[in-house]
Order: C-alpha cells, then structure tokens, then sequence
C-alpha cells in the first residue's frame, strides 16, 4: 500500500466551430513528507486515469532536498513533490474537450 497518493486533472474548453483547439494546466497537486521523513522518488508510480484531446501530458516537480545519512551528505532525497496535468482539445471544427486525469502514487522513507 502507498504512503500518499495524488490526483491531477484538468479538462480544457471544446474546441470551436473554427477548429482552434483549448489548452489548459491544472493547478499544482502537492505532498509533503512528514518531519523525520523524504519522498522515495526512484518509486513514483503514474497511472493515465483518464485522457483525451490531441495531447495528455504532466510536469513534475521535486523540492527541498535533504541529505538522509550523515556518513553520505550527497545521498539527498525530496521531501515535497508537486505535479501538475496538461491537456490539449482534439482536432477537428467542434470535436468536444480534451482531458487530462493522472494518479502519482508513492511511499516515504522515514530518516529519522
């Protein structure tokens, strides 16, 4: 079973009568780790949930790295992570919407 799990979705406007297609992002979805904790980000798990329009994509963003063993001060891993999803209407004059939905599941490491 995951620690956390995030859910990030986004639907854009349809696409017209003239063809021009809608884009959109969602906002930003984040997780913290809990103090004396990082994010374990070599296991991050991405499910499409939901996707549709001519492009389904997502950015990912890893903050506040800490070092988790004092022997290894390099060894850093995050311990907040935001994403957040795009989509792209479809092609074609009046085709509908376009959406994006993305699970991000993960897990802590406890450090201290």
């Amino acid at each position: 079973m995951s620690d956390f799990e995030i859910v990030s979705e986004v639907t854009t406007k349809p696409t017209g009568l003239d063809g021009i297609r809608d884009s959109a992002y969602s906002n930003w979805d984040k997780v913290t780790a809990p103090d004396g904790h990082v994010i374990d980000d070599r296991n991050l798990t991405y499910e499409w949930l939901s996707a549709a329009g001519s492009q389904n994509d997502y950015e990912k963003v890893l903050e506040d790295y800490v070092p988790i063993l004092e022997s290894a001060p390099d060894l850093k891993f995050p311990q907040t992570l935001q994403i957040r999803t795009f989509a792209k209407g479809p092609k074609g004059h009046g085709s509908g919407r376009g959406w994006s939905k993305l699970k991000v599941t993960g897990n802590f490491i406890k450090f201290k």
